[in-house]
């Protein structure tokens, strides 16, 4: 009988040890100092700024949009070209009767016709070219920054989704010590059956949230992968701190915007829209066209210069209808791009209110649940070995401490998370119903 209580008391030791370890081999944690996740520590994976340059290197979506810029350019060179000349031949008075039988009367005219804009039409048409350019341009760095934030934020999944295993690792560890005891304690008659399940079925609990957990990591690494142009089956691990939060943001970061508001693509879907109604009024005045050339006469056989001037009367078609469909093109891109300026500073303003508190939780949950959970939790231990609290009393106490670090990253990833979603409005700006943008791509 002694050497039954001898060996159940060395497995409550050896439980004890294993409790007595803090999550990821890291120092215990006290009122003064927050816990390491234990990613962090991890020397192996990916860096953001490798993640970063790879989607901006090798993202096809990227690739597509920047021939955009190509065609952008080629049509401003085409803008820029002057009207072509017509060369002309005309042939008269021949094969016909008397004095016109055969080529005796013919006269021959070759003349040069050479347009002429009025208006200012090709500079106006060149300004409209620039605006496009310059939109394709914007179209181009608001995917590129949309891309990267969007990689960003799975980078972060990433991360949330790799700690969230070593937690429910170290949780699995710390249960099947525990089973073990339970086990040796059931077979001597000291322990019910019903520890031993409930224990099982805290395993078998664990083991399907590592399984959704694994697999809601693999749909993100593959999403990842994509973004960064790469096989979306191969295993990525990521490198990171989520307990790095940067600076404070400012009380106000609407103010930042200032000066931004011109570089949206609402904001130059507008001035492209203004380009359009002046090329449009221009060409209400008519162009005319000159004309030189040379006549010959076969039965004079003399020669002359000959010369005209073709000038369109603007008397049915001043092209109202344009310029009042430009007009109010113009009027709907402003109003529009005043639209996205409201809504977007009101976002950034509500979103700046939850960072703030996001980052007080996070705090919060670092200097005080944590310590609390980590005192109780040591607390039981002492308590374990002096024989005042059973197993599962244990157990409790160590799933509590790491339900209290799985809330912590949590709230640091949606921390992080909300952080990019700013970070979005503040470079490219509100898409939610932005008809302009979708106009811009007409």
């Amino acid at each position: 009988m002694r050497r039954f209580f001898l060996f159940g008391f060395i497995c409550f030791r050896s439980v004890a040890s294993v409790l007595a370890e803090p999550p990821g081999g890291t120092a215990p944690l006290d009122e003064a100092s927050a816990p390491v996740s234990p990613a962090t520590a991890s020397d192996s994976g990916l860096t953001w700024e490798q993640v970063k340059s790879r989607v901006a290197a090798d993202n096809p979506v990227l690739q597509s949009v920047g021939l955009g810029i190509e065609a952008g350019k080629a049509g401003v060179l085409q803008a820029a070209a002057f009207p072509n000349p017509a060369l002309s031949a005309q042939f008269e008075n021949f094969a016909g009767t008397g004095p016109y039988q055969g080529a005796r009367g013919l006269e021959t005219t070759v003349s040069l016709n050479q347009p002429f804009e009025t208006g200012g039409k090709r500079k106006l048409r060149r300004e409209v070219a620039d605006q496009e350019l310059k939109l394709a341009e914007l179209d181009l760095r608001s995917r590129r920054a949309g891309l990267l934030l969007e990689a960003h934020a799975l980078f972060w999944d990433i991360l949330l989704a790799q700690e969230t295993l070593l937690l429910q690792a170290e949780d699995r560890r710390t249960a099947q010590a525990f089973l073990q005891v339970q086990e040796a304690r059931r077979k001597a008659g000291k322990s019910p059956l019903l520890e031993e399940q409930r224990t099982r079925t805290s395993l078998l609990n664990g083991e399907l949230k590592r399984r959704r957990v694994e697999r809601d990591a693999g749909a993100l690494r593959a999403r990842l992968a994509w973004l960064m142009g790469g096989d979306t089956t191969a295993f990525y691990r990521v490198r990171g701190n989520l307990d790095d939060l940067g600076p404070l943001p400012v009380p106000d970061p609407a103010t930042q915007m200032e000066g931004r508001q011109s570089n949206t693509k609402s904001a130059q879907l507008a001035r492209l829209r203004q380009s359009e109604l002046a090329i449009e009024k221009a060409k209400a005045l008519p162009d005319f066209e000159l004309e030189a050339g040379w006549r010959h006469s076969s039965d004079l056989s003399a020669h002359a210069v000959v010369a005209g001037l073709r000038l369109p009367l603007p008397v049915w078609d001043r092209n109202r209808g344009s310029i009042l469909r430009s007009r109010a093109d113009l009027e709907r891109a402003r109003i529009e791009s005043r639209i996205a300026e409201g809504r977007t500073l009101a976002l950034i303003r509500e979103d700046s209110r939850r960072l703030l508190a996001l980052r007080s939780d996070a705090a919060f949950i670092r200097d005080s649940l944590l310590p609390s959970a980590t005192s109780s939790f040591r607390s039981a231990q002492e308590g374990f070995q002096l024989g005042r609290f059973s197993p599962l009393e244990i157990l409790d106490a160590r799933r509590t401490y790491l339900e209290a670090r799985q809330t912590y990253l949590e709230t640091l990833a949606e921390y992080h998370g909300l952080e990019l979603d700013m970070e979005k409005l503040m470079t490219v700006g509100s898409t939610d119903g932005a008809g302009s943008d979708q106009e811009a791509g007409k």
